[in-house]
């Protein structure tokens, strides 16, 4: 059944393309078939690009995974799913694909508090290899404004993908403090 499922799946994306392709050469002016083709491209790339982190073909650094949430959501399910190796959709199979590849796996939660089941789902996926990066920004930054906020949290999970950045100020630097 799953060869099926993912050879209509391809199937799809083919046609997609072809017809995008077919719509391109037929427009009549030169802007709307820069248009056509473009999307089209990018369609194209980017499918490419999400079937080979799911296949775990790309080489990535890692995956964040923002803002995973306990419910409300169809997120409710994610946080267990990967802590228990099922792949029910994209963002399942990839984090799945991370850690058995044992690439950098970075989940954020952004609820509190938090139950016992969630800290246990959340301790088996750290066991596993993720790392578990809470949606809580620091106040030694002095933050004057929620985009402060906001630009500590993506610094850190820039910082645990190993992508430089200058999003807020490291503790001790340029004030003498800290270690």
């Amino acid at each position: 059944m799953l060869v099926i499922g993912t050879t209509a799946v391809l199937i799809a994306f083919v046609v997609i393309f072809w017809r995008g392709i077919r719509a391109a050469v037929l427009v009549p002016d030169e802007f709307g078939r820069y248009l056509a083709l473009g999307i089209t491209v990018a369609l194209g790339i980017q499918a490419l690009m999400n079937m080979s982190v799911v296949l775990g073909m790309g080489p990535t650094k890692g995956i964040p995974l923002p803002m995973i949430s306990y419910g409300g959501t169809s997120l409710l399910s994610t946080l267990a799913s990967i802590a228990h190796g099922i792949s029910s959709n994209l963002i399942t199979r990839a984090a799945d694909v991370h850690l058995k590849e044992k690439r950098k796996l970075i989940l954020v939660p952004r609820e509190t508090p938090l139950h016992l089941v969630q800290l246990r789902n959340l301790t088996t996926c750290a066991e596993a290899g993720a790392v578990v990066l809470p949606a809580m920004p620091a106040f030694y930054t002095k933050p004057r404004s929620l985009q402060d906020a906001v630009d500590f949290i993506v610094g850190r999970i820039c910082d645990q993908l190993g992508i430089e950045n200058r999003l807020f100020q490291r503790w001790g630097a340029d004030t003498g403090e800290g270690g």
